[in-house]
């Protein structure tokens, strides 16, 4: 019977006891080489990282966003939206994020923050239409305005 197994016993193999802390920078070009779909749990693992709350780029946080939601992380997805919506500077960034959040505010059952989230998108609607091909989506103010009055399903 085996009784002791001992690996690298002379110490000469590299182990890493701590995770390499990336930078923001670093961080951010992981996220911009996700794939679209099909990536949501390397999109969780990046958001789970402490040094991600120091991405101060809001487009970077609505991928991420879209990532969670992909993998169906949807509260981690919520909290990206948020987080891309406190560092957005445009009426288009914060439409988006907005109706993301009320999105997966449907998707979670909560149909009061959905529609509040809904309302505060229309308030930046700035006449364009938001694409998401990978979803078959086509987001703009009439999109919003019926999903104040039917909640997003995902099919």
């Amino acid at each position: 019977k085996l009784k002791e197994v001992r690996l690298d016993p002379e110490h000469r193999l590299a182990i890493i006891r701590e995770p390499v802390t990336r930078s923001a920078a670093e961080i951010a070009e992981a996220v911009r080489g996700l794939d679209w779909t099909g990536t949501g749990e390397a999109a969780l693992a990046i958001f789970q990282r402490p040094e991600t709350r120091e991405v101060k780029t809001p487009s970077i946080w609505f991928k991420l966003g879209l990532l969670l939601y992909d993998g169906r992380h949807y509260p981690e997805s919520l909290e990206a939206f948020r987080q891309a919506s406190t560092l957005a500077t445009t009426d288009g960034e914060l439409f988006g994020e907005y109706v993301w959040m009320g999105i997966l505010e449907d998707l979670r059952g909560e149909r009061a923050e959905a529609v509040a989230f809904y309302r505060k998108a229309l308030e930046h609607d700035t006449g364009r239409t938001m694409q998401h091909d990978q979803y078959g989506l086509r987001i703009d103010k009439a999109w919003v305005e019926a999903r104040l009055r039917e909640p997003f399903k995902r099919d």
